[in-house]
Parts: C-alpha cells; sequence; structure tokens
C-alpha cells in the first residue's frame, strides 16, 4: 500500500510593529541638504549602544529601502556619540523620508526633506501644470528677499510676491488659468531667474 502526503504551506505575513526609540536613546537627528546631497546627522546620547545602524530612504513614506549602514558597536556607555550619513544620490524634484533603525533600540522617527535639480534651469516649478499648492523654488542660499512677478502672456503684471525663502508658494497669488510668464528679482532688482508658468484651474 502506497501511503500519500499532502504538503500545506502557510503564508504568513506579518506587518512588523514600527518601535520607535525615546529621546533618552537619540538627539539632534536631522537631515539637510548639502551640495544637491542628503546629510543626516544623529547622536546616539551617553550610556547607550546598538548593534549597527541601518539607514532607510523613501519615495512615499511607506516603503523604505535600505541605502547605507554603519557596521559595528554604535553609541558608547560614556559619552554622547556623533554620526552623519550622506546619500549622494538623493531622490530629486521630491520629497524624500528618511528614518533609522539602530540595532536593538528600534526604529527612528521619519524626517523628510525634498531636494531640487536646478541642473536644466536656475528654476523649477514643482508640481507644473501649476495648482494652488505649488512652489517655484530658485537658489538663494543666503535667504535675500526676492520678489516674484507673474505676468499674462501680453506681459501685463498679475501679481506679486515677496519671499526670503529659496521658493515662492503659488497658493497666494490670484492670476487665472492658463499660460503665464514669470520673473524673478533680487533685492537689488537682478533678474536672477524667469520662465514660463502653466497654471491649472
Amino acid at each position: 500500500m502506497v501511503r500519500s502526503f499532502g504538503v500545506f504551506l502557510l503564508l504568513v505575513v506579518v506587518k512588523m510593529p514600527q518601535v520607535l526609540f525615546s529621546q533618552e536613546f537619540i538627539g539632534d537627528f536631522r537631515i539637510a541638504e548639502n551640495d544637491s546631497k542628503v546629510l543626516i546627522q544623529w547622536v546616539i546620547r551617553e550610556g547607550n549602544t546598538c548593534d549597527g545602524v541601518r539607514v532607510y530612504r523613501s519615495a512615499d513614506g511607506i516603503f523604505f529601502e535600505e541605502i547605507g549602514r554603519i557596521e559595528g558597536v554604535c553609541g558608547s556607555p560614556f559619552s554622547a556619540v556623533a554620526y552623519d550619513f550622506t546619500d549622494s544620490v538623493p531622490l530629486l524634484n521630491r520629497k524624500a523620508f528618511y528614518r533609522l533603525e539602530l540595532g536593538n533600540l528600534g526604529v527612528s522617527e521619519t524626517l523628510s526633506i525634498l531636494v531640487v535639480d536646478f541642473s536644466a534651469n536656475n528654476y523649477r516649478i514643482v508640481p507644473h501644470p501649476a495648482t494652488a499648492g505649488s512652489r517655484i523654488y530658485f537658489q538663494n542660499p543666503r535667504n535675500q528677499q526676492h520678489q516674484l512677478h507673474i505676468l499674462s502672456a501680453l506681459g501685463k503684471t498679475e501679481a506679486k510676491l515677496l519671499t526670503t525663502d529659496a521658493f515662492f508658494e503659488l497658493n497666494a497669488t490670484k492670476p487665472r488659468a492658463g499660460l503665464h510668464l514669470f520673473i524673478i528679482k533680487n533685492e537689488r532688482g537682478f533678474v536672477v531667474a524667469s520662465g514660463s508658468l502653466l497654471l491649472g484651474n
């Protein structure tokens, strides 16, 4: 008599809990743009150690991929230890999300940043065609005052905005939908950027 056995596989997908480590473990966790790269900095507080650090990045804040790691024991029982990691090939022209996994200490909070690529122009409109939530980004490393002029296709000024940031928020403007021109001038009146702007409804 031949006996047959059936084999059943049960696949269970478990979402791992996101255990955030408390502020007693980590301090000064921050990210910043530095020459079109993303610099990530953090401090492991005195008295805490972990088994390696993994750096994760995401395009949507949900699905993360590992982009780097620091092997070995991190932190120190005797003093605070500062770390940094550079993402030299960041996601461009869209928000990116970063978080850390520190060995046995858990997962950090998630921080986000937008790195704007100015290689094609000296400005970038995100998103474009523009809506009320769009921004016009330009280079303003010293946070000087700049003025945005939005013009009709015939050259008539339809809106003016001021900023000391490196972008203009378009939700403060009221020009009609359609194709417009824009000019960005610095505080001395020199044009630093100009182009066309397609405004949606």
